[in-house]
């Protein structure tokens, strides 16, 4: 059993639904914006190398840090604290299997607030930077000191920090999508053993590769977005910068608009019909119907310059994840449905059952006292007296001490056969511990 097993509960079939719903929630928190800022370092580090002799991309690189990785605040709210609710959710999906991807979404977890650490680390350190500059007065030669400052010590550490986060950031999301991926297709519970076997699957490195390309389609609408649009787009910028982002996120955000079906239908081809329905399938259609209205939307943004079409692509985008999630949790609930039905949920009951046993018992009510003056008058065990014996109707229970404890504590005529139980004028508490005494009993027998 994995060690996290001991802080989760499994859930029962009412409570699943409800954890489906918190799941996908999470979801649509955390995939939105854990691929804009990995897109976004992405981006932000490419350009920035290149900028070393174009001031253009330099400034671009700038401003994508600026506007992209957005503060703490929100990074803990859209990307800390959902990854964690989705981990917890899976461990209780789960509860009891011993499959190597569970841990590892653990280790993508502790990745994933190490490279969200060194990425606030390069983001503090550009505005920094900036902040100096700005604050400069145009003075020629301040400016100069502080791009050599910058060039000799601070963007050295700022580069670092940068290439840091970004391989941590993407070392996890490695591990957390590949650990979806193996919840979702149940022939890999069993054939993936070790972490070896993890890294070298080719379904894993397909929907990474998936995610990468996802990331650059969040993070170039969001670009477009925040840059033209949000606010009346970014300030203080020439003309020729402006036609440049746009030129820049719109040719990069259609070509990986035009790629990624061929993604989506891969991915359906690796699993098991076991994780498929027919639902899944018209969301697939839907999704690709998506992706055409976007590559649509890129496409006309470079041929015209209403910026308008910005908003449309952004809110479309999200319109594409939700799609995809809502998928993607459909079949991990059709992969998982075995699992819950002949493990969790048998063990819930038994855990609630538990609960009742323990509450019972710690009353101090004399059960065996309350039998001898109030019930042994009219039953016995193994004899039919004025009521049925105990070994015929108590097993009839199941076990359940509440559902025997509501019919002793408020009796119903149930058998023709034998006249009504009066009602014995117990309490609740005292009809549990009743309950509970007679299927020990009946147990033992």
């Amino acid at each position: 059993m994995n060690f996290i097993d001991k802080f989760v509960l499994p859930p029962t079939p009412e409570h699943a639904a409800l954890l489906n719903v918190i799941q996908v929630l999470a979801m649509l928190m955390f995939i939105p914006y854990s691929g804009m800022i990995t897109g976004g370092l992405i981006l932000s580090l490419i350009l920035g190398n290149k900028g070393k002799t174009d001031p253009l991309k330099k400034q671009f690189s700038v401003d994508i840090i600026q506007k992209l990785l957005l503060n703490k605040k929100i990074g803990y709210t859209l990307g800390i604290i959902p990854l964690v609710t989705i981990i917890l959710v899976y461990f209780q999906f789960l509860y009891g299997n011993r499959m190597v991807s569970l841990n590892l979404m653990i280790l993508a977890t502790i990745l994933f607030i190490i490279g969200f650490i060194f990425m606030y680390r390069y983001v503090n350190r550009q505005k920094l930077f900036e902040l100096l500059k700005e604050r400069s007065n145009d003075d020629n030669s301040t400016i100069e000191l502080l791009e050599e400052y910058n060039k000799i010590s601070g963007g050295e550490l700022t580069h670092r920090a940068g290439v840091i986060s970004i391989t941590f950031i993407l070392l996890s999301m490695f591990l957390f999508v590949g650990s979806v991926t193996v919840t979702a297709n149940p022939l890999k519970w069993e054939s993936i053993q070790n972490v070896w076997e993890f890294i070298i699957d080719s379904e894993i490195w397909l929907n990474f590769l998936f995610y990468i390309l996802l990331a650059l389609i969040i993070s170039t609408s969001a670009i477009l977005y925040f840059f033209l649009v949000w606010q009346g787009g970014i300030k203080n910028r020439t003309l020729e910068y402006l036609e440049y982002v746009k030129l820049f996120s719109s040719k990069l955000g259609l070509l990986m608009t035009i790629i990624s079906p061929v993604f989506i239908a891969l991915s359906l081809f690796f699993l098991p019909q076991l994780s498929l329905s027919p639902i899944i399938y018209v969301l697939t259609f839907v999704a690709f119907a998506i992706i055409i209205i976007i590559g649509n939307l890129y496409y006309q943004l470079l041929k015209t310059s209403a910026s308008g079409l910005t908003a449309g692509i952004f809110f479309t985008v999200f319109v594409l994840l939700s799609i995809l999630i809502v998928k993607d949790q459909l079949v991990l609930g059709n992969a998982i449905k075995p699992h819950l039905s002949s493990v969790v949920f048998v063990k819930a009951e038994e855990l609630s059952k538990e609960r009742e046993a323990n509450l019972t018992t710690t009353t101090g009510i004399d059960a065996e006292k309350i039998f001898n003056e109030k019930c042994s008058a009219c039953h016995k065990f193994d004899v039919k007296v004025v009521g049925p014996p105990y070994n015929e109707t108590v097993p009839k229970y199941n076990g359940d001490i509440k559902k025997l404890a509501g019919y002793i504590y408020s009796p119903q005529k149930i058998n023709p056969e034998y006249p009504p139980m009066p009602n014995q004028g117990l309490k609740q508490k005292e009809a549990e511990a009743m309950a509970k005494w007679l299927i020990d009993k009946v147990g033992k027998k």
